[in-house]
């Protein structure tokens, strides 16, 4: 490992790193266009309907009883 390599940070640079994360802070994606609000609602369509198949298989599959045999 090349542990010698990193050079120590200055105090400068640890406020500036500070002060430059908080942009993101607050902020999320919005469509500028009904085109991308067309296409935000379909996507989300399809992701919904996607986690709604995986989970309804998983509860099929584990809750899958082979049923008893006839006691004659």
């Amino acid at each position: 490992m090349a542990s010698h390599d990193i050079k120590p940070t200055s105090h400068d640079e640890v406020e500036n790193a500070k002060d430059g994360g908080d942009e993101l802070v607050g902020k999320h994606y919005t469509p500028e266009s009904e085109e991308e609000k067309a296409l935000d609602k379909k996507i989300n369509w399809k992701l919904d309907f996607t986690v709604l198949l995986v989970l309804s298989v998983s509860f099929i599959v584990s809750h899958h009883q082979p049923p008893e045999p006839p006691l004659w």
